[in-house]
C-alpha cells in the first residue's frame, strides 16, 4: 500500500453487510476513522497511545525516518518452486504516502510480544480489562452467512488452527480469529491471527498464555512454515499443560 488508503479501497460492496463475510479492508478503514476522529495521523496516534505507554522503541510506519530500525530490518526471503530460499526485496513500501491500519507497520518481535503481554494482564495499560474481554466474543455464530463466508476462505483459518476438517470451531472476534472449541493447534477461547510473511500470534486470557511466531518468508501460507508454526504451538500447549498439571 504505497498510495492513498481511501482511494485504494473505495470500491463497490461485494454483498450487503451481514449477508456474508470476506477478508477485506476493515482495518484500513478503521485506521482512517481513527485519523478523522483524532485529527492525527495513525502513526502519531499509535505512538502516543500504544508505543509510548508500553515503551516500544522499535515500531514505526516510516522506516526511512528511523535509521536505527532500518539497518536492523530482517532480510525477506522467497521459497521458490524447487524449495530453495532466495533473498528478495521487501514487498512493503518504505515511504508510504498514508499510514495504513491494515499493513505497513514495521516492528520487532519483542515490541509485538509486549502488546500481547499487556492484553494478558488483569489490568492492561492499553485498554480496559472489559474491553479486552470483548475481543474474544465471537461476532458471528456457526450456521450464519458470515460463518459460511469464513469457511470458504480456508487459508485464513487452517494455517492457524491446523483444522483441515472444513468445519472448524472458529469465528471472528474484535481483533482476529476466535476459537470456539479446541482445534488441533489451539484450545478454545483463543484469539489468533497471522501476517503475510508467515507470521502468527495468539493469546488466551483464561490460560494466561500468548506467543508469536515470526518469519520473513514468502509466499504466504508456505507449507513448511505453516507446519513449523503448528508444531511450535502444539509443543507450547503441551508444555503448558505439563506445567499446570498438579503434582
Amino acid at each position: 500500500m504505497s498510495g492513498r488508503v481511501h482511494e485504494a479501497f473505495s470500491l463497490p460492496l461485494l454483498f450487503e453487510p451481514g449477508s456474508s463475510w470476506v477478508y477485506g479492508a476493515g482495518l484500513d478503514w478503521a485506521g482512517i476513522l481513527i485519523e478523522r476522529v483524532s485529527g492525527k495521523t495513525l502513526s502519531i496516534y499509535m505512538d502516543e497511545n500504544i508505543f509510548k505507554p508500553l515503551g516500544l522503541r522499535r515500531s514505526t510506519f516510516h522506516l526511512r525516518q528511523r535509521p536505527g530500525i532500518e539497518k536492523d530490518a530482517a532480510q525477506m526471503w522467497l521459497r521458490n518452486h524447487i524449495g530453495e530460499l532466495v533473498p528478495i526485496s521487501s514487498p512493503y513500501p518504505v515511504d508510504a504516502q498514508d499510514d495504513s491500519g491494515g499493513m505497513g507497520l514495521i516492528t520487532s518481535s519483542s515490541d509485538f510480544a509486549s502488546v500481547l503481554r499487556d492484553l494478558l494482564r488483569d489490568t492492561p495499560l492499553l485498554l480496559k480489562a472489559e474491553t479486552v474481554e470483548t475481543m474474544f466474543i465471537p461476532q458471528f455464530q456457526h450456521g450464519s452467512p458470515m460463518y459460511d463466508g469464513l469457511l470458504k476462505q480456508k487459508s485464513l483459518h487452517e494455517q492457524l488452527t491446523g483444522d483441515s476438517s472444513g468445519c472448524p470451531q472458529v469465528a471472528f472476534g474484535l481483533g482476529g480469529l476466535v476459537t470456539q472449541g479446541t482445534v488441533p493447534n489451539l484450545p478454545a477461547k483463543t484469539l489468533t491471527w497471522n501476517g503475510m510473511p508467515n507470521i502468527g500470534w495468539f493469546i488466551n486470557r483464561e490460560q494466561r498464555m500468548g506467543a508469536i511466531f515470526v518469519t520473513q518468508l514468502l509466499p504466504p501460507g508456505d507449507p513448511k512454515s505453516v507446519g513449523i508454526l503448528g508444531e511450535f504451538w502444539r509443543e507450547l500447549w503441551a508444555r503448558h499443560a505439563d506445567f499446570e498439571a498438579p503434582s
